[in-house]
């Protein structure tokens, strides 16, 4: 489930979302000086078919950020309040994580034990090979820890309004983080128009797929009210999830510094990667596989790492197989990647360019006419899902000195 920002205007940012996302967490990773303004970003966007404004994209990338640092905020206030129950100890370099969180069963661990579940989690696996075809561009599945048989309800759900009752209920699981995705992907629904007649000229079966996939989206989050899904129901609910300790919410606070950034310590990175192994989440493995895996190397160049491959971004090429192998990981922990998924469903209803997939999406948006590298893309993906079900969580990390 890959968290994009909620946007203003869905038919302008829409079918640039996919795109969007993945160079601000490229950007995000680099120092100021080396960071593409947001102007350059609007104009590269325009060069692929925006027809937005600057302000859409400013908004989108500022929302973005604030999803990526929401968790950072709320650790910091836990911190000040000092409530006895959780508390951070602070260092000079770097805030040492000593907050428990829910794990599993419900039991509260230590992020030093979630190192350990994460081995003792995979222990079985790794006596169980996992048979993997590099021509599919279907992949490898696993069988489900707690809350990616949560998100698999997620995106199976007809009654989002029920499905965010019933998480949350059960923040032990991450369940009040799935209500908020749920919420979030039916207020950007509300906002589409309510119906869509037929274009003059349009192809009749393509006219099909959008308004099969329009009413599908209009169907999930039926009965939702606009105040369930106002500001303050949204404000609510993430203080709520605060106070519960929803189990996602808090794993995303393994990074935090002092300072309020991210660690950039190895050791830092490996804990978080291991608690992410362990909980097999979807969503935190894409967030938290980018975070650890953007890597800036002695020459200053920035790009993605896995096992020994690192893929740098340029203006010129835009085909990044690390990065994109990231993008479809998610699909072997649960999340739904057939014509469904969100990003695809998105490009079918506003740009008119219907997929069987997110594989489809991703081969026909960013690597049309280059299969054999869209090949190597799977063959990524597939060796990243292997890496996180056998706690092989190193091959994320590049080295330090690399």
């Amino acid at each position: 489930m890959t968290a994009y920002a909620e946007h203003q205007s869905a038919n302008a940012i829409d079918p640039y979302a996919f795109q969007l996302s993945g160079w601000l967490k490229t950007e995000a990773a680099k120092s100021r000086k080396q960071r593409r303004s947001l102007k350059q970003l609007h104009e590269e966007l325009i060069d692929l078919g925006f027809k937005g404004s600057y302000d859409r994209v400013a908004a989108f990338a500022r929302q973005w950020r604030e999803g990526q640092t929401e968790w950072v905020n709320s650790a910091r206030k836990r911190t000040m309040k000092n409530s006895g129950k959780f508390a951070f100890v602070i260092t000079l370099s770097i805030l040492v994580i000593g907050m428990l969180f829910y794990y599993l069963k419900g039991e509260i661990k230590t992020p030093e034990v979630a190192s350990t579940l994460a081995k003792n989690s995979t222990a079985e696996q790794k006596n169980m090979p996992i048979a993997i075809d590099a021509n599919s561009a279907q992949p490898p599945q696993q069988p489900l820890h707690k809350t990616s048989a949560m998100a698999k309800e997620f995106y199976a759900s007809k009654d989002l309004r029920a499905f965010v009752e019933q998480e949350k209920k059960r923040p032990q699981e991450g369940g009040m983080t799935y209500a908020y995705q749920a919420m979030a992907y039916c207020r950007n629904v509300q906002k589409m128009p309510s119906s869509m007649p037929y274009r003059p000229g349009a192809d009749s079966v393509t006219y099909g797929k959008r308004l099969s996939t329009f009413n599908e989206m209009k169907y999930r989050c039926q009965g939702f009210s606009e105040e369930e899904l106002s500001d303050q129901a949204f404000g609510a609910l993430d203080r709520e999830r605060k106070k519960q300790q929803d189990a996602l919410a808090v794993v995303s606070s393994l990074l935090l510094q002092k300072n309020g950034g991210l660690s950039q310590a190895r050791e830092d990175q490996k804990k978080y990667i291991d608690a992410m192994a362990a909980l097999q989440d979807p969503v935190k493995i894409d967030d938290g596989i980018s975070i650890v895996s953007i890597h800036t190397n002695k020459k200053g160049e920035t790009g993605y790492w896995f096992d020994g491959r690192f893929d740098i971004p340029t203006l010129e090429n835009n085909m990044v197989p690390v990065r994109d192998a990231m993008q479809l990981l998610p699909c072997s922990f649960g999340m739904t990647c057939d014509g469904t998924n969100q990003t695809v469903a998105l490009s079918c209803v506003y740009q008119e360019k219907c997929y069987d997939s997110l594989a489809d999406y991703v081969k026909n948006t960013i690597y049309a006419g280059n299969d054999s590298l869209f090949q190597q893309v799977l063959e990524i993906r597939d060796k990243m899902a292997q890496a996180m079900w056998q706690g092989e969580t190193d091959k994320f990390l590049a080295p330090e000195l690399f």
